[in-house]
């Protein structure tokens, strides 16, 4: 059984995807802006239909050929940026709300929001109105509404992004403990390395409508396979051809050694990756290092509080990041438009198939 079985296309948004999510799992739904994150967790949700394929929720169908169960009735909680409490409401109403909306008697309603308000912390705001609360509060607040009906799937669309950098551990240390440790089923749209590897046992990868890539967190985020993954970790990515268990052939020719997590196979897709600050930026070729040396040209070079970041393309279009020192830049006399060699070390590139 899956909690949630998703093979759906949307023809106006450009969506044809497949997702499984097994029960118990959560999984962080990551990709570029206009991806269709959104509008996959909208389709599970019922807020949009699609023109073709089903969706089910515990082996029922809830959305395909002639087949649509209303979002109330498909018990699901979403949990979005913004709390969206009802202002003119105490705290204690919102956090009942979802279970009065279901025809739960009022007492037995409001003494679940109660113990629902008591294990997010905010069991002492009950009488409160919502518009008295602060902003980190208001989000327990509504993680607490949302958990009170028992949902059987929580749809989480980036829950912290609106929220101050002071308050967002609290409150994903909060998602945490209520959602992934209790064992719930959830997706998450988030744009955050940090979410994810905190609250998601899987990350599905969403390119232009698909779902191009679905694997364990740690693995995906270790050894990325899209330009937006190493950009969410902050890695840079070659792809190329294996020409051995420690080498690939970039498009430009250039040859890339690396350490390989397992056999690669020659002439089949690879990728290499390796962080900025494995990145070492010459002006002159250092030929005779037994590192690899990467002919590229400066694009940008941005300061970052003590570091610089450094921007290149090599001939094929292919980016590159390095961060130096301030001064290693301005040494080098670094400016866009400038050729340079970037030079990277073996044992700090990795290498695994495509």
């Amino acid at each position: 059984m899956r909690a949630v079985t998703l093979d759906a296309r949307v023809v106006a948004r450009g969506i044809d995807a497949h997702l499984d999510v097994a029960p118990g799992r959560v999984v962080a739904l990551v990709g570029p802006n206009g991806s269709g994150k959104s509008s996959i967790l909208q389709l599970v949700g019922g807020q949009l239909r699609p023109d073709g394929g089903t969706i089910t929720l515990d082996g029922t169908l809830v959305g395909g050929p002639g087949v649509h169960v209303p979002v109330h009735r498909r018990r699901i909680a979403v949990l979005e940026q913004h709390p969206l409490l009802f202002e003119h409401l105490t705290v204690l109403e919102n956090a009942a709300f979802g279970l009065r909306a279901r025809g739960v008697r009022a007492a037995e309603a409001r003494a679940r929001a109660q113990r629902e308000l008591d294990a997010v912390g905010c069991g002492e705001l009950a009488p409160a109105r919502a518009w008295e609360v602060s902003g980190g509060q208001a989000q327990r607040i509504a993680i607490a509404r949302a958990l009170a009906t028992d949902p059987r799937l929580v749809l989480l669309d980036e829950p912290l992004a609106a929220l101050d950098v002071s308050v967002a551990p609290a409150i994903r240390s909060l998602l945490r403990r209520r959602i992934r440790d209790e064992g719930r089923t959830a997706l998450l749209v988030t744009h955050d390395a940090v979410d994810a590897l905190a609250l998601a046992d899987d990350l599905a990868v969403v390119e232009a409508g698909h779902v191009v890539a679905v694997g364990p967190v740690a693995d995906l985020l270790a050894r990325p396979r899209t330009p937006f993954v190493a950009d969410l970790v902050g890695v840079n990515l070659l792809a190329g051809t294996a020409s051995g268990d420690d080498a690939l052939t970039l498009p430009t020719g250039q040859r890339v050694v690396g350490v390989a997590d397992g056999p690669l196979t020659a002439g089949r897709e690879a990728i290499a990756s390796f962080a900025p600050a494995a990145v070492a930026v010459h002006t002159s070729d250092p030929s005779g290092s037994p590192r690899n040396h990467l002919r590229a040209t400066v694009t940008g070079v941005e300061p970052r509080g003590a570091l610089v970041r450094l921007s290149a393309e090599l001939g094929d279009g292919s980016p590159v990041a390095a961060d130096l020192t301030l001064a290693a830049s301005v040494d080098e006399g670094l400016v866009p438009g400038c050729p340079v060699w970037l030079v990277v070390k073996a044992a700090q590139v990795a290498l695994y198939p495509r």
